[in-house]
Order: C-alpha cells, then sequence, then structure tokens
C-alpha cells in the first residue's frame, strides 16, 4: 500500500491503466478513473495498492469424460486493485475489485421460436453473452466511534473461518482449503461490528448477511433468510500476523467462529415450501515461530428442516505447514477431507496440496512470489480424482 497526492494518484492510474491494459476490461476502466478523479474531492488520505497473480493449471481427471480428462489454462488467474482511504478521523471506506481470467456465460436475451408458422411457440430462442459476474471482493463503509470499535456496511466475505480474516495474497496456496470452501464460501451483503483490544490480542466481531451469495454457492434458489454470523480470536502472545516478515516471532492464535442461517425456500408459485436451519461451527488455531507457519482447522454444520425430521450433518477439517528459509525459499504442505450428509448418504472427499514458493522480494510497499503446486482431489464416494499441477506468479502493491 501506498499513500498518493492528487497529482501523483492521476499520474498513477494513467500508468496502471497502460500496463494492465490487458488486464482492465473497458467497464472497469470506466470506474476506476470516476473513482481516482472524483473521489479524491470528497476523501482524505488514501492508500491505493493492487496485486496480479497469473496461474498456469493443469488438472487431470481420472476416469472422466474425454472433454473433462485434461484441462489447462490459466483459468484461475487474478488482478485487483484495492483502495483504502479515510473520510474523517471516525469515517473510512475499504475498496477491493478483483478481475478473474474466467468469463461467465450470462443470459443476455430470449425470444419465444415459432417452427412452424401456427402462431404458438415451439421452442425458446436463447442467446448468451460473456460477462465478469461480481468483480467486487470487498466494498464497505465503516465508522470508529471508539480506538478498538468499529462497525461497518457493504459486501465482503463472511467471517467465519479462520481463512476468510485473510486476504487471498496472504495465503500459502493459490486458492482456500477445500474443507473451508465446501463449508461457507463466498462474499454477501450485510453488515456488522468488530472488536480489536488488547493491541490486537483479541479479534472478535459479529454480522448479519443477506445470504443470497450462500444460498447461489449452494445451488439452492427461491429461498430467503439472513445469515448471522460471529467469530472470536484469541492471541496471548501478541496481535497474529501471517506475513512473511512476521514469522520469526513466537505467535499463537486459537479462535472459534459460529454461523447461523434460518431460511425459507418456495415453489415456483412462490408459496412456501420448506424451512432450514443452517448451522455451521468453526474452531481454529495456528502459530508461527522461527520462519514456522503452522495451522489448523475443525469444521461443524448440522441442518434441519420442516421436511424431514433427520437432520444433515457434515464434519471436516484441515492443516497446513510451511516453512520461510533464509534463501526465501518456502515449502508448503496442506492436507484437509471433508464427510457430507453423514447421517443419511455420507459422502468422503479428501485433499492434499504441497508446493514450493519462492519469495525474491519481501517489503513494506511490494512482493513478488513465485510459486509451484501440485493438487490432488479425492472423492471417496464416488471413486473420482482429480490432479492439478500449477505455475504462479503474484505480485503485489
Amino acid at each position: 500500500m501506498m499513500k498518493l497526492t492528487a497529482a501523483a494518484r492521476i499520474y498513477h492510474l494513467l500508468t496502471m491503466l497502460s500496463l494492465g491494459a490487458n488486464v482492465f476490461v473497458p467497464p472497469l476502466r470506466v470506474a476506476v478513473v470516476a473513482l481516482w478523479l472524483l473521489w479524491p474531492s470528497v476523501a482524505g488520505a488514501v492508500s491505493v495498492g493492487g496485486y496480479m497473480a497469473p496461474d498456469l493449471r493443469l488438472t487431470l481427471r481420472e476416469g472422466a469424460r474425454e472433454v473433462d480428462a485434461a484441462v489447462v489454462g490459466f483459468g484461475e488467474s487474478r488482478a485487483g486493485l484495492v483502495v483504502n482511504g479515510e473520510v474523517t478521523s471516525n469515517w473510512s471506506y475499504a475498496l477491493d475489485i478483483r478481475v478473474g481470467a474466467q468469463v461467465v456465460a450470462a443470459l443476455s436475451e430470449v425470444r419465444p421460436l415459432d417452427r412452424d408458422g401456427d402462431g404458438q411457440t415451439d421452442d425458446l430462442l436463447v442467446h448468451r453473452r460473456g460477462s465478469l459476474g461480481s468483480i467486487i471482493e470487498e466494498a464497505t463503509i465503516a465508522w470508529q466511534p471508539l480506538g478498538g470499535i468499529r462497525f461497518w456496511l457493504g459486501e465482503r466475505r463472511i467471517p467465519f473461518t479462520s481463512q476468510s480474516r485473510v486476504h487471498d495474497t496472504e495465503l500459502l496456496f493459490a486458492n482456500r482449503s477445500g474443507p473451508a470452501d465446501a463449508i461457507l464460501k463466498g462474499r454477501d451483503l450485510g453488515g456488522g461490528v468488530e472488536l480489536r483490544l488488547f493491541d490486537g490480542r483479541l479479534h472478535a466481531s459479529a454480522g448479519a448477511f443477506n445470504g443470497d451469495d450462500v444460498l447461489r454457492e449452494m445451488r439452492v434458489y427461491r429461498s430467503r433468510g439472513l445469515l448471522y454470523s460471529a467469530r472470536l480470536d484469541i492471541a496471548p502472545l501478541g496481535e497474529f500476523k501471517t506475513c512473511t516478515s512476521c514469522r520469526d516471532l513466537p505467535r499463537f492464535e486459537v479462535g472459534a467462529g459460529v454461523a447461523f442461517h434460518p431460511y425459507t425456500s418456495f415453489d415456483k408459485a412462490g408459496a412456501e415450501d420448506v424451512r432450514v436451519q443452517d448451522l455451521r461451527v468453526s474452531i481454529s488455531g495456528q502459530g508461527t515461530w522461527a520462519g514456522v507457519l503452522a495451522a489448523g482447522e475443525l469444521l461443524l454444520r448440522r441442518q434441519r428442516d420442516t421436511l424431514s425430521s433427520r437432520p444433515e450433518s457434515a464434519l471436516g477439517a484441515w492443516g497446513q505447514l510451511a516453512w520461510l528459509s533464509p534463501l526465501r525459499i518456502e515449502p508448503v504442505a496442506r492436507f484437509g477431507f471433508m464427510e457430507s450428509d453423514q447421517s443419511f448418504d455420507p459422502r468422503t472427499t479428501r485433499w492434499l496440496s504441497v508446493g514450493l514458493n519462492y519469495h525474491p522480494v519481501t517489503n513494506t510497499s511490494r512482493e513478488l512470489l513465485v510459486g509451484f503446486e501440485y493438487g490432488r482431489e479425492s472423492r471417496i464416494t464416488e471413486d473420482a480424482t482429480a490432479n492439478t499441477f500449477a505455475l504462479r506468479t503474484q505480485l503485489q502493491w
């Protein structure tokens, strides 16, 4: 991150857009220009940063159809612009715009089709076009009436698991662990309160979210209900950080999170169909010392509905280990498993990832990472396996 004056802000904007012309699409460039040129007139100090992370990966699926057996490309690549600023001493804002390499085929037009000319609709003519989907990683406004209390409103990642609290650029691997994404994935609109006390030794948060994005990730449609989330993390020896320059200090942190999502599903006619109560629990621990980072998390889920008296439950866990050597070379490893629908139709999935990261540049203003990783996802119940080989770079400034 860096702080810019108005003149330097404009110069940096033009430089960034010229260098990243192939990354930022025209609508996003317009939004960036408006943000940078109009926002400084009403905002105070502004910190601007960003990241680019090209990612080339090959995925091999054993026993899959020919079209899915081998997939190679830059589909996991991403780039982003991060803006943090203060309007007054109590009011602040955060904006994280992320652009991925994948384009979603969005429905753009539907027209009736009369094949035989009898005036009756025989089929529908559907047109689709490429769309980026949601590009907002975070867009929040915060009010801090006291030093350690902060109220926020906007869109952000739900702070339920330990990995949901950190930015994508702080992860050891390109993506979050499989069990963490399986238990709760996505961002959502909402509001909440955060506490940071005793010089960061205690972090607590609570909030309410729309729940729409979470339901879409679960492929649950025509449903409505707020999601409530709370989390507490305690680091007795000092605030816990995962940055590469923070791992020499002896630190450890324990935490727990809970997410409760009561929602109602409706049928095609709009009538109430079923009511669901979805409870998720997270218990985590992590520590650093002498360049070593170790972390793990236990994840539980229990879901009840008015249609069946049988509760649906799931159990998962993941753990990871990394060591940043004096040569800036970092071997990393992660393992995880998830047992879904334990009470009726149990399904077991296991994840294994190993990799090697190299950090040639690490300082407060910019950071460069070059990494190779191998990942294996095994769906034990379905007897399906996918092997992924990835080469990625990440530049953060």
